[in-house]
């Protein structure tokens, strides 16, 4: 789940988003968005994905180390929210 989420946010993301240039953001995006879409469907993740999101969570910037989970909820929100609206009409609920 967490590639299938790289790829679908890789596919969203402009070259101008605050995203883009961070690793840790498109780490923490991604582990996010399995995260709640594995939840919905009833699988426990939770054992690995918050160590890893809790791995990746800044971003360091030339003036600042920037909580990147902050930075990405609304995103993690509406990108898990298209992938298991996707997934439920390719499989049925």
């Amino acid at each position: 789940m967490h590639e299938i989420a790289h790829w679908q946010t890789y596919e969203g993301l402009s070259k101008e988003s605050p995203y883009y240039k961070f690793q840790s953001a498109h780490e923490v995006i991604a582990e996010g968005i399995a995260y709640v879409v594995c939840d919905y469907f009833g699988l426990d993740t939770e054992q690995y994905a918050v160590p890893y999101i809790a791995l990746w969570d800044k971003v360091n910037t030339k003036s600042d180390v920037i909580p990147t989970l902050d930075l990405c909820l609304k995103y993690i929100s509406i990108e898990s929210g298209k992938l298991i609206k996707d997934l439920e009409e390719t499989f049925g609920e």
